[in-house]
């Protein structure tokens, strides 16, 4: 049979590469000898892998099981295993070259491990090859679903029958350990390359495919799992993790509206400021009666752009963190902002105070400014002020601009932020609070500068947005907007919260 003639030529190929050193390496190859002798090619193999996996050979033997064990899950085509498995080769025999390795014994060693290890390697996939089924269709899906149906897309380079192809798709659940299981939801026979999947799962799940022949007998193994977790809303998910899942930016100093690290961290959970108030009276007024006391809040803290992705894809409840409400954001990132929770403007942070009565179009004639990459001023400031780009720097984070400005060689004289975060910075850094200034515009651009915060949720949900923008109303209407205007003029949230 095919497979017993691949078996002889690659034994016999690793037979050949065998130098005999010692009386241990005349024993292995007396041993390989015999057993090809007699056909007993599993005890051949055994021999050619026991001495490939000696000595010198140990690590070279731990990558080639590596590769083939992703290989054999269908993580690696077997083309891209194969390439794998020469470039382990070439890294072999790179070794091994004289100026590398001075000991000859040793160099001989590592050349005769090296054909040894691919030609069981090689045998394992040509024996691999000629029995395995095609590989299973790669399945496309995104992976959080809020209020909509699981739309599964795949491709295969299986051949096309002269019938419209059919195919399974089968899916399972997802384990508490992140781990697909075998407990199976539904299995479909499908035609065509996609599949709407019912909305009411409200779970995470995993899905395969796999490409059937006319008579329904299975034609290629099963794709590799798409895990995808779909929920009919956002309350759906909250009754069912009872947890309010917060995305806020990572890049933040302890400003005003971000985290505060309290003196009794313990007694205060470590955590407060006016946007942490926030989304506690959030938690407090969406948690669902399902969950009594146990409702949790969870802050994921990420870059400040993937605030707004992560919650456009339904990855996260709220997104929050001093973010300008944009129209065009909402149309970038599939959300929608809440009802403005704090009203903001631009200013400058200097590293010393400056005169209150500056006009920023003859400032920028005459000063560099450090300006936060992608942000709103970024965008005022390039569309409205475009002849004084060159006086602009832009950096990823607006705490780098502040240490840039703050350096023994700054290369700027102020920074442009929000007034609110302004004052914050400079309280955090022992700044005057006459180091804030804001510059006067014209005054056809100076409602421009006025900058409304607001909640993102993703777009998808109309009635968890109607829900925040209740609860926002309510906080304004109580004094939270005057009260987070005097706290950002005046002081830093307490962490005795006075």
């Amino acid at each position: 049979p095919r497979h017993r003639l691949v078996q002889a030529h690659y034994l016999a190929a690793a037979f050949a590469a065998m130098p005999v050193h010692s009386d241990s390496d005349q024993d292995v190859r007396e041993e390989l000898l015999q057993a090809v002798g007699q056909g007993d090619f599993t005890r051949a193999l055994d021999v050619v892998r026991r001495f490939a996996s000696d000595g010198d050979c140990a690590l070279l033997r731990q990558r080639l099981t590596e590769i083939n064990s992703q290989a054999r899950q269908g993580l690696l085509t077997v083309e891209k295993a194969t390439a794998l498995r020469l470039k382990l080769s070439h890294d072999i025999l790179d070794y091994a070259l004289p100026t590398r390795v001075q000991r000859r014994r040793t160099r001989r060693r590592l050349l005769a491990c090296a054909f040894a290890l691919l030609s069981c390697s090689a045998f394992g996939a040509l024996i691999y090859h000629l029995s395995r089924k095609p590989d299973g269709p790669i399945v496309a899906a995104e992976r959080v679903y809020l209020g909509k149906k699981i739309f599964l897309d795949w491709s295969t380079d299986y051949p096309d029958s002269v019938n419209t192809p059919n195919y399974e798709v089968c899916g399972t659940r997802l384990g508490d350990d992140g781990n697909c299981t075998q407990q199976e939801i539904a299995t479909y026979s499908v035609r065509n390359r996609n599949f709407m999947v019912p909305r009411d799962m409200n779970n995470s799940s995993c899905w395969r495919v796999r490409r059937l022949n006319d008579d329904g007998t299975p034609a290629t193994k099963f794709s590799a799992p798409a895990v995808v977790t779909q929920y009919a809303s956002i309350k759906a998910r909250q009754q069912r993790l009872c947890t309010l899942t917060v995305a806020m930016p990572d890049s933040y100093s302890r400003t005003f509206m971000d985290f505060v690290i309290a003196d009794d961290a313990e007694k205060e959970g470590g955590r407060d400021g006016l946007e942490i108030q926030l989304v506690n009276e959030l938690a407090r007024q969406v948690s669902p009666s399902t969950c009594k006391n146990a409702f949790e809040v969870t802050v994921l803290r990420m870059p400040w752009a993937d605030v707004l992705r992560a919650t456009g894809r339904g990855e996260v409840d709220i997104g929050i963190g001093s973010i300008t409400a944009l129209a065009d954001r909402e149309a970038t990132y599939s959300i929608r902002f809440s009802l403005p929770y704090f009203f903001t403007t631009m200013a400058l942070l200097t590293s010393r105070p400056v005169e209150k009565d500056i006009d920023l179009g003859n400032y920028l004639d005459t000063h560099t400014v450090g300006i936060q990459n992608g942000s709103s001023h970024h965008m005022f400031l390039d569309t409205h002020f475009a002849e004084h780009r060159k006086r602009m720097v832009f950096y990823a984070q607006i705490e780098l601009a502040i240490q840039a400005m703050l350096g023994p060689e700054s290369p700027v004289d102020a920074i442009i932020t929000d007034e609110a975060y302004a004052y914050g910075h400079a309280r955090v850094h022992g700044l005057s609070p006459d180091c804030v200034v804001v510059p006067n515009l014209p005054e056809t651009l100076s409602h421009l500068a006025s900058q409304p915060y607001g909640a993102a949720v993703p777009a998808s949900d109309g009635a968890f947005l109607a829900e925040v923008d209740g609860i926002i109303s309510q906080l304004v209407a109580s004094g939270w907007l005057e009260r987070a205007t005097t706290l950002a003029r005046t002081g830093f949230l307490e962490s005795d919260n006075k």
